[in-house]
């Protein structure tokens, strides 16, 4: 930044800190050879209270005078990585104000786009064109738009004096590594906002789209020529791990989560908080909240990971609360992003590559999957998701990252382990009982649909005992008054939530017996077709139902409660045989679509003659199995059958 004048008496206060074996001195050696300083702020201000305060209202003056002590320790071009602000000055990205710049800050928020690593001018070499002097100038690094340029070819410096036209030769000029990215703050907050952040040199490429950073340094100004309002950005000193502390419990809160664990009510109030306005809906509830909480992701010794995110797709009438239910997990879910089938795009829903405005690079952006890492990503209108994007959904799902390649120049690996809530109308907007099960009107690949974990089929059916009960209800919760004391806030269910994802429970080789004896059991129905990935989910949604109770054992209960939503998924779509989801046939429609070839192509008098069910042969054609023609025949779709 601007050169600073050297104060002695704050350079020997660092020195004093420098050459004291219990302070900086340990740093300061493993700065010689690793070329980074490590300053850990809460340190420095136990030392010398001057100097934090100094480092809190006037970082520029203090870290000058830090590079002359080093430079009397005959250490220069050495680069300073602050640590320990977060818990004494941290800010939300949403609230720093113009009284905030120049200052010491720790912000924490979301990466949303990272541009390339470009060389940034430092300290120009120009050349004069009439006499062929060279002349440095400083560059400034509030400026980043335009450089500075010498006003005349100073005689100071060994010019002519005269006022001429200079070329920048840029071999004899200094460079150094520079890198924007872009971060917005976490979404559990009502207000959004984005912010630039600079960083140089040792801390470009520490950070990759969708990750959650806390990042120290100081809110600037970026001036812009002719420009009365002014964009800021932020300058990095260091990045820690994520402390929010508005997901940390209060000590008053953390009692009142231990007790709410232990209590045997635990069930009866999650239920009662999650989603207050909908009435009934138990069994929803039940599965969004587990999402929530979450399995437990493992990285295997061979490279390999099992998931722990849990997929979940409704599909429903109109009128049925999907929104509203998607709603109320999007605001207890610590981290979340939504996305809409319709107009999606591949890098809008994954990631993209763009081009990197500073350079001819490549700008990597996150898309709502990369950016809810970590949380729940939400996905309106999910069978309107063009196709491609669709095809881009497998490898997130499954392995939690996200692929990004771009023309050979950008390569990257982003982690998206996000847990997928989807929501979308049947094929033709509401169910309909003469169109076959519910499973036949799910317009979705196989492939992609045998991902989600659990899968509901929501029907508006009229029954005047639950309707009156749903009218009362919602008269209920337009009134202005607690609707039920038992109501846990959705500010304390996000800490709640956040707090258990720290867990990491066991499943005990008791429990695991029982998970085992259900899925050989299932394996042996027939026509039933239970694989190995619904025995995953099993398991994930027990590590989930341990982490309600913050218990590092998932119980016998808790893969109860995980079968009985399995269960439960499977009977609202109808499905009794598991390849409807799986490849998209039962068993028994791949029978009748082999027996029916036989006399293919026929007409509708030729398939009823030989005794086979209309219906079922209707399915097939919805399926887009047979091919009804103008003329009434029917055929085979080739490729589509096994």
């Amino acid at each position: 930044m601007t050169r600073i004048i050297e104060d002695k008496t704050i350079t020997a206060q660092w020195e004093a800190l420098l050459a004291d074996i219990n302070q900086l001195k340990g740093e300061l050696e493993t700065a010689r050879t690793t070329g980074m300083f490590e300053i850990n702020f809460e340190k420095v201000d136990k030392a010398n209270q001057d100097l934090g305060a100094l480092l809190l209202n006037q970082p520029l003056k203090a870290f000058g005078n830090l590079e002359y002590a080093l430079k009397n320790e005959e250490m220069e071009n050495i680069h300073i990585d602050l640590i320990g602000l977060a818990p004494i000055n941290q800010r939300n990205i949403v609230d720093l104000r113009t009284r905030h710049l120049n200052e010491l800050s720790s912000i924490e928020g979301i990466v949303v786009q990272v541009t390339s690593v470009n060389p940034r001018l430092i300290k120009g070499a120009f050349q004069c064109q009439k006499c062929g002097a060279l002349i440095y100038v400083v560059q400034q690094k509030t400026n980043t738009n335009s450089i500075r340029v010498p006003t005349e070819c100073y005689e100071s410096e060994g010019g002519c004096g005269r006022i001429t036209s200079f070329i920048l030769s840029a071999p004899l000029s200094t460079y150094e590594d520079f890198q924007k990215i872009l971060i917005t703050n976490p979404y559990y907050e009502v207000h959004r906002r984005e912010l630039e952040v600079h960083c140089y040199n040792e801390h470009c490429n520490k950070v990759l789209p969708g990750e959650t950073i806390t990042i120290n340094g100081e809110y600037c100004v970026n001036l812009q020529d002719k420009k009365l309002t002014q964009d800021t950005y932020f300058y990095t000193y260091g990045f820690e791990s994520p402390q929010s502390k508005n997901l940390e419990f209060t000590e008053a809160e953390k009692k009142q989560a231990e007790k709410l664990a232990q209590s045997p009510e635990l069930w009866k109030v999650l239920l009662t908080s999650f989603a207050p306005s909908v009435h009934g809906k138990t069994i929803l509830k039940e599965a969004l909240l587990l999402q929530n909480f979450n399995g437990v992701w493992y990285d295997l010794g061979d490279g390999t990971t099992k998931r722990g995110s849990i997929h979940v797709l409704l599909v429903g009438d109109p009128g049925t609360v999907k929104s509203i239910l998607n709603q109320a997990s999007c605001r207890i879910a610590p981290i979340y992003a939504k996305a809409s089938g319709r107009g999606a795009t591949v890098a809008g829903v994954t990631a993209g590559a763009v081009k990197d405005p500073l350079g001819e690079g490549w700008m990597l952006q996150a898309g709502a999957l990369v950016r809810s890492n970590g949380g729940i990503c939400y996905l309106d209108e999910f069978d309107k998701l063009p196709k491609e994007v669709q095809g881009c959904l497998h490898t997130p799902m499954e392995q939690g990252v996200v692929e990004q390649s771009k023309m050979g120049s950008v390569n990257q690996r982003l982690s998206a382990r996000t847990s997928i809530l989807a929501s979308m109308n049947p094929e033709e907007g509401r169910f309909d009982s003469f169109k076959g099960k519910n499973i036949d009107q799910v317009n979705l690949d196989p492939a992609l649909l045998s991902r989600f974990d659990l899968s509901f089929a929501l029907e508006d059916k009229p029954d005047k005992e639950e309707d009156k009960k749903t009218i009362d209800h919602m008269h209920e919760a337009t009134k202005k008054k607690s609707m039920s004391t038992d109501v846990l806030s959705a500010d304390f269910l996000r800490k709640y939530i956040c707090h258990a994802q720290q867990i990491k429970p066991a499943i005990s080789d008791e429990i695991h017996h029982q998970i085992v004896e259900w899925f050989i059991d299932s394996r042996n129905i027939e026509d039933f077709h239970i694989n190995f990935r619904h025995y995953e989910a099993i398991r994930r949604l027990s590590e989930a139902g341990a982490r309600t109770r913050l218990s590092t054992e998932a119980t016998s209960e808790d893969v109860s409660r995980a079968l009985r939503l399995f269960q439960h998924s499977l009977d609202t779509l109808g499905v009794e045989d598991i390849d409807a989801i799986s490849t998209g046939m039962t068993k028994k429609q791949k029978y009748l679509l082999r027996a029916v070839e036989a006399i293919l192509p026929a007409t509708w008098q030729d398939i009823l003659s030989a005794s086979f069910d209309e219906g079922a042969i209707q399915i097939l054609i919805d399926k887009n199995l047979l091919y009804e023609g103008k003329d009434k025949r029917i055929s085979l779709v080739r490729g589509k059958h096994e």
